[in-house]
């Protein structure tokens, strides 16, 4: 289920942070308040440089220190919180106070999709309580290829997930330059078939390619995005 975001209403936003940052002495409340216009109109899902540059196509020059300290009194006024993707890559996006959701991100195109489902955040709490723990806040945050990227293609997924004893085709490498430099380099290119040995669990997977076993961390399996089928049967 995607999460149905009402449009926010800016004005409203606007004035009821008006009114804190008056409060708070730290003085630059238009500044501020410019800021965070230009964010509320301009998505969900921006970078600091995102940001930066937003600014500065509306005639605005902000330095680094003065946006990170403006950000920085967003998150701690509960306006914006911040998103930690793979990599280390950081998103701020808007904190709604009535709604919460999670989030699907294409690993291809990078696209972020929002969604909600009332069946998770039961069996979430449900999980929690039974282990005596007092649930307060959470992210989830799901990883894979979006429609566009993943579409007319076999079921796409994670080599760490496939079953023992299949056999499956590389569709993708994942991560960044240094992990796929290192996958390649085994031999594990898009289009490849091999034979899953092993699973990944307390030890490394393990996987037939060309002839060869080839042992895969955890983290390295997850990179490798496979299609599960039997490429005979094409």
């Amino acid at each position: 289920m995607f999460a149905d975001r009402s449009k926010r209403d800016t004005g409203k936003i606007l004035d009821e942070f008006k009114a804190i940052f008056a409060e708070d002495g730290g003085g630059d409340v238009e500044e501020r308040l410019r800021l965070l216009s230009l964010f509320l109109e301009n998505g969900s899902h921006l970078t600091m440089d995102g940001l930066k540059e937003l600014a500065r196509e509306d005639g605005w020059s902000l330095d680094q220190q003065t946006l990170d300290s403006y950000l920085t009194a967003f998150i701690n006024y509960g306006i914006l919180h911040r998103i930690r993707l793979d990599g280390g890559k950081v998103l701020y996006e808007y904190r709604d106070l009535d709604t919460h959701h999670d989030h699907m991100i294409c690993v291809k195109c990078g696209r972020i999709q929002e969604f909600t489902d009332p069946r998770i955040e039961m069996l979430q709490e449900k999980n929690a309580y039974a282990h005596g723990f007092i649930p307060l806040r959470h992210s989830m945050t799901l990883y894979g290829l979006c429609p566009e990227c993943g579409g007319g293609r076999s079921r796409v997924m994670p080599l760490a997930l496939v079953a023992e004893g299949e056999t499956v085709r590389i569709s993708d490498i994942g991560g960044g330059r240094k992990i796929r430099q290192r996958l390649v380099s085994m031999g594990l290119v898009p289009g490849k078939d091999l034979e899953v040995i092993r699973t990944p669990g307390p030890g490394p997977a393990v996987v037939a390619v060309d002839g060869s076993r080839i042992a895969l961390g955890h983290i390295l399996a997850r990179k490798v995005l496979v299609s599960a089928h039997h490429p005979e049967n094409e």
